[in-house]
């Protein structure tokens, strides 16, 4: 299986273009861009109110199916709500990615209706995040196994048993920002990536890799082998 499998948008936030497909971001607040853990990366500001959007549409609406978010990012301040990535607005919220000031820890909230009263969350055990150091933050909600899930830094997965599914919403999908509520990502943050699957332990290995980052022409050119298919293969002779 390759990486970009039900890819949906990968953003190398070297600029405003979706490297993958033709989801392209609006800069709003004029951010700028620096270099970052790959080739370069979007430097948001929290007092100019910085982040990047997209109107709601088909390849970023979820539902109740497998997805898959990712980023890296690497704060300047905390010390309030930082979103990451999150397809939200001032009427409800589908999912979220982001650090939750309340716990000091990363966090992946998703929806289950429209309205605030319907979510459910899972925080990372990783530990409290320390500015001015990268993370690899990966999320994902598995339909068929009733969970939520983060990890950061290849690290240990947490899960929340989540059976009631997640909804489609109408609202906008985010990069760094919910304006609605007067929050903002201050930092960095690169190499965003959306899936409508759920990646395998290989894969975010893979992604991770060994903390340097993988860019887009690497992720496409790279292709997991279920360990079963091997197996087999090499049972009937046809690998040697």
């Amino acid at each position: 299986m390759a990486l970009t499998d039900n890819l949906q948008a990968f953003w190398e936030l070297d600029n405003l273009n979706d490297a993958h497909s033709t989801n392209t971001l609006t800069n709003n607040g004029s951010a700028t861009f620096v270099a970052g853990k790959v080739g370069n990366c979007v430097d948001l500001e929290q007092d100019s109110s910085q982040y990047l959007s997209i109107a709601d549409n088909a390849a970023l609406s979820m539902g109740n199916i497998d997805f898959t978010v990712c980023a890296w990012v690497r704060a300047e301040s905390f010390g309030f709500n930082r979103p990451i990535v999150g397809k939200n607005d001032s009427d409800d919220l589908e999912f979220e990615l982001r650090y939750f000031d309340a716990s000091t820890l990363f966090q992946f909230r998703v929806s289950s209706a429209n309205g605030f009263a319907n979510l459910t969350d899972v925080l990372s055990t990783f530990g409290v995040p320390a500015t001015a150091t990268w993370y690899f933050v990966v999320a994902w909600h598995d339909s068929v196994a009733n969970t939520l899930n983060i990890q950061i830094n290849n690290g240990t997965v947490d899960s929340a048993a989540y059976s009631v599914g997640s909804y489609d919403s109408a609202a906008p999908f985010r990069i760094g920002g919910y304006p609605d509520y007067g929050q903002y990502w201050d930092g960095l943050i690169d190499q965003v990536g959306v899936w409508k699957r759920v990646l395998t332990t290989q894969e975010r290995t893979d992604l991770y890799n060994g903390g340097a980052g993988m860019s887009y022409a690497a992720m496409a050119a790279t292709t997991t082998i279920a360990v079963s298919n091997l197996t087999d293969s090499l049972a009937g002779g046809e690998i040697v």
